[in-house]
């Protein structure tokens, strides 16, 4: 495993990282949330000895601003020996091919609840017809799928809850439906809960505060 690139060392408490469990981090934009979640996966695999499996959500398709930003992230991850695996569409039926053991990086689930939701058809976006509950429950399920065979599971998601007009049925749809995929994952009896302002993370639930 390659080593570290930053100087910053994270004070956690290993058994708070659960097998089979998950850690949600949340917060706004460039509030240091994927630099937390790829440094907390990094110490926790060194730890532990095990390997490290990125999934990358961000549907890029031919937009030049969103390729360059995805290829700074990839030499970022690959200081730390991460496993990159892209997964856009279909998230339930890719997970199942992933190998099992490894400490699991998703980055991150606002993008995977937009794939879910939208799908690009030629020029054009389609968007499903299905009903919130069945997305919902899809979705956790497929989570809990991938928890279920990882060493640990850390989520990044975009806190969008507190600063985002609602502008569109629409968008209240998917704030919606963002919501309560986090509130289902935050009351999870074995999952962490964290949150980033600013580069600085509160730890707000331990899993083994219930």
């Amino acid at each position: 495993m390659k080593k570290q690139n930053r100087n910053f060392e994270l004070k956690l408490p290993e058994e708070i990282f659960r097998p089979h469990e998950m850690s949600l981090i949340i917060g706004g934009e460039k509030s240091g949330k994927s630099d937390f979640a790829e440094q907390a996966a990094f110490q926790l695999a060194q730890s532990m000895n095990q390997p490290l499996l990125y999934l990358a959500t961000l549907y890029i398709g031919d937009d030049l601003e969103n390729q360059e930003r995805v290829r700074k992230h990839r030499e970022q991850r690959s200081a730390y020996g991460f496993s990159n695996h892209e997964i856009y569409f279909d998230f339930k039926d890719q997970i199942v091919n992933l190998p099992s053991g490894h400490i699991i990086l998703l980055d991150c689930l606002t993008n995977l609840l937009t794939n879910r939701l939208y799908r690009p058809v030629g020029d054009e976006w389609e968007t499903s017809e299905d009903s919130d509950e069945l997305i919902i429950d899809e979705l956790l399920l497929a989570l809990e799928s991938l928890a279920s065979t990882s060493s640990h599971l850390f989520i990044v998601a975009n806190d969008l809850h507190r600063n985002l007009p609602v502008q569109s049925p629409e968008m209240q749809r998917f704030l919606r439906l963002h919501g309560k995929l986090l509130q289902a994952i935050a009351k999870r009896p074995g999952s962490n809960l964290f949150e980033l302002n600013f580069g600085q993370a509160d730890l707000i639930k331990a899993s083994f505060s219930g």
